[in-house]
């Protein structure tokens, strides 16, 4: 894989993992997926849509623990 590739999978695997974290919601998550030029926009939408419940589930986990320290 050339070098310009793999830093475009690690930016969109980057932009992925803050998605999930709830760091980025679904419009700053899909621009960042679409300037990657990796995936069609379909392909960013049905990613968002199978990932949103994953990413409500992470923020519900990260607020129960901020509670408990």
């Amino acid at each position: 894989m050339g070098k310009v590739k793999a830093w475009a999978m690690d930016y969109m695997e980057d932009i992925q993992f803050n998605f999930l974290q709830g760091n980025i919601d679904a419009q700053q998550c899909a621009t960042a997926l679409a300037k990657s030029g990796l995936m069609e926009p379909d392909e960013i939408e049905e990613w968002i849509d199978d990932n949103t419940a994953e990413r409500a589930r992470n923020i519900a986990d990260s607020a129960l623990q901020g509670n408990q320290e």
